[in-house]
């Protein structure tokens, strides 16, 4: 971190409370865990401890919520002056077989006592009590000239390797004079100052390094090489203060951004990556810090970071400022807080306060997250386990040293569907209104623009979307009709509303909305006969659930009964025509359809005979057919047709003083389903055709016109 004036520095390291008074997003709370003199870095081990390091050089365990009141390890041989002292730690990947930490520390050399940063591996055992001779050194004897710009953050990446954050010393190694800006042992790449380190859990080269072959060596014992060769420990170079890393825990790789501390004008996240070179000390940030020594001309390639910003104002998109000293670091987990996915959260030593950034800083804005934390806050960050949750824990020197949790505790929205009401059914074609409303512990009443309504089709298993989603409120719809006839039992609609917060927590409510389903009866007339249904052939009788409203399509067809009589259709109880559509009522209903046998002892042989007029309703079989009325006119007798004949063959004429149709059948039957004649206005219509007479040697005829027809009939001919 940055030197801290003498005064304050000392009132932090003597861990005397400092005023704080955080203020989290609406549904955080931010929580005192623990207090602790001195936390730098916390990490939790797979089982769920909590180790906690502090500058003093002991290493505490949090178990079970309880801080243990032994610490686990406390070096002795340690610098803890300035910004020196234990200021990292984390836990092997393979904690539960192998039980392994390692520590990143300020090494007081016991021969010539120069303080020096180490990075050393201990075993942590179920008793939370280390020996120290399990410790095994893995980085040695890398400067801490100053005593600040120590950098010291340890983490596993996703790849299983060991990653360090160095930082330049303070002062030049070489050249103690060469402090702050003046410094270029960042520049140096025969030592591991200034570095991001890549090892491997037990020391080694792991075989992706950027720097490897000739021209390189090993640093891990003196913390340098011969000078023009290069580190093969270094991963990335060109830092100042890389105090705090983070990997990406939502990408598919490996993927961490680098928090490096600026010196008098820009913090800086940087996007780490294999062999980058990050510019200290040409530049800080995006800007010319110094343009002799390394830095004449300025060195090609350096990589810029995806996020800075200035001590002389506000962090951008804040109103949080001036700050001066990034710190600590982490990745929000996708899918833990709502509008969070894609953030990485910054925190700022100085003015004590917690930003949000996206994962890619392309929009060169934050957020304020958590502010108000006091200065000294938050030295390092990191996700761990919170009942059966995870929350943000960090380490403070404000309050006296603590380490604390930020929890998501926002509750979701609660909902309701107040139309159509929970027992209300629908028919075909109904205009229905979904109308709802939802209130928010944090918010109160939600506005109209919070709600989202869906609305599926239950089909048998099977369900499809009918409506939405859709926002708002007092929405419609139109009710359907069935998919088909066999689904009409088990079909209905369902409901959901869906109400989110502020913070983009959403609940969500459902109601099964059900069809006024009918049971209608189709019987027929002899019983035992066919009808069509919907378009499936239905044996009546059958019962059938239909939904009120809905239009079946009705038909009644010529078919063959018992004893293999031919039927034809008569008529619907309805008054429909064969082929017609029937509209379900409001309540259980059954639908007749009369049919008649149609005679097949019909005749086999044709006299014809003078042809004449039989009938003719100008004169003596008068009046007139008015429209819609029917006649019966008796042939036998007339014209030579004698009383055995079961057919005539005839001429129609028809005068209209309308347009409509005549139908006509034998006398003992009813009315069939197609028109013997078709006419028009002032046009007479004359046809042939050979029309069967009831037993009592009749025709009837229908007139199904719009005015008055006059009918004259003349007989050609008979069959006997």
């Amino acid at each position: 971190m940055r030197r801290a004036p003498a005064a304050v520095l000392s009132l932090l390291l003597l861990g005397l409370p400092r005023p704080a008074a955080a203020t989290p997003p609406p549904g955080f709370t931010d929580s005192l865990v623990t207090t602790i003199g001195g936390p730098t870095d916390l990490a939790f081990t797979p089982d769920g401890r909590m180790l906690i390091t502090t500058q003093g050089g002991a290493l505490r365990v949090s178990t079970g919520g309880a801080l243990l009141a032994t610490p686990a390890l406390t070096i002795s041989a340690i610098c803890t002056q300035s910004e020196r002292g234990l200021l990292g730690v984390t836990a092997d990947p393979a904690f539960a077989a192998n039980h392994r930490i390692y520590l990143f520390y300020t090494f007081l050399r016991p021969g010539d006592s120069v303080c020096v940063n180490r990075v050393s591996r201990f075993t942590l055992p179920d008793s939370n009590v280390i020996d120290p001779a399990s410790e095994t050194v893995l980085l040695d004897n890398m400067s801490s000239q100053a005593g600040n710009h120590n950098a010291g953050d340890v983490h596993f990446g996703p790849d299983g390797y060991l990653y360090v954050s160095i930082g330049d010393g303070g002062c030049d190694y070489l050249s103690p004079a060469n402090c702050g800006g003046a410094n270029d042992a960042s520049r140096d790449e025969n030592i591991l100052l200034g570095k991001i380190l890549r090892i491997t859990a037990d020391g080694g080269i792991p075989p992706t390094n950027p720097f490897q072959g000739a021209g390189t060596a090993r640093c891990n014992t003196t913390g340098r090489t011969t000078p023009g060769l290069r580190c093969q420990e270094t991963f990335a170079w060109g830092l100042r203060n890389p105090f705090r890393f983070a990997f990406d825990p939502n990408a598919a790789g490996t993927r961490f951004f680098i928090n490096d501390v600026g010196q008098s004008a820009w913090e800086e996240i940087d996007l780490g990556q294999a062999g980058a070179d990050y510019g200290w000390n040409c530049r800080e940030g995006r800007h010319t810090n110094n343009t002799s020594g390394p830095c004449s001309p300025t060195p090609a390639g350096m990589v810029e970071p995806i996020f800075e910003y200035s001590h002389s104002g506000n962090v951008p998109g804040t109103s949080v400022g001036p700050c001066g000293s990034i710190t600590g670091g982490a990745f929000v987990p996708n899918g833990l807080w709502p509008g969070f996915d894609g953030a990485y959260l910054f925190s700022d030593f100085n003015c004590g306060a917690i930003f949000s950034v996206g994962d890619s800083g392309a929009s060169g804005n934050a957020a304020g997250f958590d502010t108000g934390l006091g200065g000294g806050s938050a030295v390092a960050m990191t996700f761990g386990p919170a009942g059966s949750t995870q929350a943000l824990y960090y380490t403070t020197y404000a309050g006296g040293g603590q380490v604390r949790q930020i929890l998501y505790t926002n509750q979701p929205p609660v909902p309701s569907i107040l139309t159509p009401a929970a027992a209300a059914t629908f028919r075909v074609g109904q205009s229905v209104t979904l109308t709802g409303s939802a209130t928010d512990p944090q918010d109160g009443t939600l506005p109209a623009s919070s709600l989202s309504w869906t609305v599926l089709l239950h089909h048998g298993a099977q369900t499809d979307p009918f409506f939405g989603p859709m926002s708002g409120n007092n929405l419609q719809f139109m009710a359907p009709a069935p998919l088909d006839l066999a689904s009409a039992d088990t079909s209905f609609l369902e409901i959901r509303l869906t109400a989110t917060d502020s913070l983009g927590l959403p609940a969500t409510v459902t109601q099964n909305f059900q069809p006024h389903k009918i049971a209608l009866t189709f019987a027929t007339v002899p019983t035992g006969l066919t009808v069509t249904v919907a378009g499936t052939p239905q044996t009546a009788p059958q019962t059938l659930t239909s939904w009120e409203n809905w239009g079946l399509g009705l038909d009644a067809p010529t078919q063959t009964g018992p004893g293999g009589a031919t039927y034809i259709f008569g008529a619907w109880s309805d008054g429909g025509g064969a082929m017609h559509t029937f509209m379900t009522p409001a309540a259980d209903a059954t639908v007749t359809a009369t049919f008649q046998a149609s005679r097949n002892d019909g005749p086999v042989d044709y006299f014809t005979v003078t042809p004449c007029r039989a009938v003719d309703t100008r004169f003596a079989d008068g009046p007139a057919l008015a429209a819609g009325a029917s006649r019966t006119f008796v042939l036998t007798g007339l014209c030579g047709v004698p009383s055995t004949a079961k057919a005539v063959a005839i001429d129609v004429t028809v005068i209209p003083s309308g347009s409509g149709y005549l139908n006509m059948h034998r006398g003992d039957e009813l009315p069939g389903s197609t028109s013997t004649i078709n006419f028009q206005t002032g046009i007479v219509r004359s046809t042939n055709s050979v029309m069967p007479l009831g037993a009592a040697g009749d025709v009837s005829v229908l007139s199904g016109a719009m005015g008055s027809v006059h009918l004259v009939i003349d007989v050609v001919g008979y069959f006997n």
